[in-house]
């Protein structure tokens, strides 16, 4: 839907289209033009005889947000405001009329402070290609060079997945409207959802580094004057400014977004050096019609040896290098008209989208300003503890009840060697620390699979104890042991203990406890030697919720055996499992568990922000 929201069929073969006046996002938000009015009073009813057209018409009647339809029903191309914005200003409009008139940049000057407005060496000696440069802090396109200002910190209302995050000011100047900064803010959000790069709302008097200045300059255009870091002169920080003029609604959100690529640095995408001529082996993808183009706009299809291709490697974690594809797609393409035409006729449909940045256009900023994803070490869930714990957690109840890595013959009471073929193993000194609890927890875990443990242990005092705990935050007991023994064991298929090896364990020592070796947790669906594992931990198929359930399902059940221990109760019970209707006598059991409900989840809530985000193993050592 182009944002339309009447329509009416001629003669069952002829669509016309058209907006009310409640839709004012598609008229600029300005009155009416009078020629453009449905003239409901001059239509007659249709009458063959007369030779009269027939004429069918339909209006949306859903709701309408900011002066329009709803974005998420707006699939507008660039094509398709061309086409809105010509009918109501009463002349052909294109992309580049409307995307073109900023100033000319004044005072660009070389300075001490702001640098060249191109690095040479981003540009090579012309030998090479375009994408044998390298992007941040170095600069792959066009402008003056990426962002500058970079943070580790998390920003608020962002994913937390980049390694740092490229912050980029924008002010409001004091004169636009609350329809035009709504739909600014829903531009930046998508640039936020897939990059790293921050744009960052702030006041006037609160700018300190170079930022985006966005007002309305020119009521009948859309632009961006500056591409990529503006730098300071004399010591202030500059700005890049972006005019919203005609972009004056949600309608306009997809141009918007296409504005602030200039701002970050980037081209349109038909002015690569590839666009229309072959390039270091690579294009042509479009055919230029310059005869169909006035002299005024053809600057705009004119091929710019700076626009991003590509770059080379810039080491661990860089998320693009090489020659960049031709993206069809790119938010930042204009749309198909005479002008041009595509190598491939099938990518027509593509052209001129302000609908999503694409994958192309995410791969260009992310590469351009160098954004890598932290690098997140792989969870080990198995542990042979020769060096130290791997991911397992020693959360004991003091300093002095902690677990101790032993990588060679132990004086400690404990075993000379571990179960496996190397010399190391986990520790708990017990007889040392008693009353005291040595607890080891595992890695957190995924809630939707079902995992299995098993492990090798030695236990010449105390007793150990295998616990589970659910995404609540709640613990079970799996299986505990108190069997002192000179020799390794594993627990093995339906928890049986099997003798692995002597051990040479001096029993005069004093130094008394639990070791524990070659601790595995494996995908029970995994297949992974799921014939030897031994403590199953409970299934978390159905998540957080189905264990609410149940847990308040046992609640239920422990409050009608207590307190209505019954024949009616028990009926009642059953009714419950059986999920029959409840008859209007059972009133205050009712109550009393809705009642009862509420405090569970109230409970369950409090419990699970402090609970961990999944659920996991415990291994408790005490006496």
């Amino acid at each position: 839907m182009q944002g339309m929201d009447v329509f009416a069929l001629v003669e069952e073969s002829e669509c016309r289209c058209g907006v009310t006046a409640a839709n004012r996002n598609l008229r600029h938000r300005k009155d009416e033009n009078p020629l453009l009015q449905f003239q409901v009073a001059v239509l007659e009813p249709f009458e063959p005889e007369k030779g009269t057209c027939p004429l069918r018409a339909y209006r949306y009647i859903g709701h309408l947000e900011a002066g329009g339809l709803p974005p998420s029903m707006v699939t507008a191309s660039a094509g398709d405001v061309e086409y809105v914005d010509s009918v109501f200003a009463g002349h052909q409009q294109t992309a580049a009329e409307e995307d073109m008139g900023a100033p000319e940049l004044q005072d660009l000057e070389k300075s001490a402070e702001q640098g060249q407005l191109r690095d040479l060496q981003d540009d090579g000696d012309g030998s090479e290609p375009p994408w044998a440069r390298a992007c941040y802090p170095h600069n792959c396109a066009v402008g003056r060079g990426p962002w500058q200002d970079r943070i580790d910190e998390v920003p608020a209302g962002v994913n937390d997945i980049w390694a740092d995050y490229v912050i980029v000011p924008y002010v409001f100047e004091h004169d636009v409207d609350n329809a035009r900064k709504e739909a600014f803010r829903a531009a930046v959000v998508r640039w936020h959802e897939g990059t790293c790069v921050v744009l960052k709302e702030v006041l006037q008097i609160h700018v300190s580094q170079p930022y985006i200045q966005v007002g309305i300059y020119d009521e009948n255009t859309c632009w961006c004057q500056g591409q990529g870091y503006p730098g300071y002169r004399n010591g202030q920080p500059r700005a890049v400014r972006i005019n919203l003029g005609w972009c004056n609604s949600l309608f306009y959100v997809g141009n918007m977004v296409h504005e602030i690529g200039h701002a970050l640095g980037m081209n349109h995408e038909q002015k690569r050096p590839d666009a229309y001529q072959k390039f270091h082996g690579h294009g042509p993808h479009i055919v230029v019609h310059w005869d169909n183009i006035e002299a005024g706009w053809r600057s705009q299809y004119t091929h710019n040896q700076h626009t991003y291709t590509g770059s080379n490697y810039q080491g661990v974690g860089d998320s693009f290098h090489g020659y960049a594809p031709y993206d069809y797609e790119s938010i930042m393409h204009y749309p198909l008209t005479d002008a041009y035409d595509p190598i491939e006729p099938a990518v027509a449909g593509l052209l001129g989208n302000r609908e999503y940045l694409s994958e192309g256009d995410l791969t260009q900023i992310n590469d351009m300003y160098q954004c890598k994803e932290k690098l997140v070490r792989a969870v080990t869930l198995r542990c042979a503890f020769e060096a130290d714990l791997c991911d397992w957690r020693d959360v004991g109840d003091s300093a002095e009840a902690k677990w101790h890595v032993h990588s060679e013959a132990s004086d400690s009471g404990g075993p000379g060697r571990g179960a496996g073929q190397t010399l190391g193993y986990a520790w708990a000194e017990v007889l040392q620390h008693p009353g005291q609890a040595f607890v080891l927890q595992s890695p957190y875990l995924d809630v939707t699979k079902h995992y299995k443990l098993r492990f090798n242990f030695f236990s010449s005092l105390g007793m150990l104890e295998v616990d589970y705990q659910d995404a609540l935050g709640m613990t079970k007991k799996l299986w505990s042991n108190r069997t002192a023994s000179s020799e390794w064991s594993v627990l093995g298929e339906d928890l049986r203990i099997d003798v692995r090896h002597a051990s040479e364990h001096d029993k005069g020592e004093t130094h008394l406890g639990i070791g524990l070796d070659e601790v595995n947790i494996m995908d029970a669906q995994g297949g992974h030697d799921s014939t030897e594992t031994s403590v199953d931990g409970p299934s978390s198929k159905k998540g957080a919720l189905s264990q609410l359930i149940s847990w308040f399902r046992n609640i239920l059940d422990t409050l009608f055996t207590k307190k209505y221990d019954d024949a009616s109760s028990r009926a009642l019970r059953s009714h419950l499992h059986s999920h029959q209707t409840l008859t209007s006598s059972l009133l205050p059991a009712c109550l009393a568990a809705l009642a009862i409900m509420f405090v569970g989840i109230f409970i369950a809530r409090v419990r699970a922000r402090s609970a961990p985000s999944a659920s996991g193993f415990i291994l408790v050592v005490g006496e």
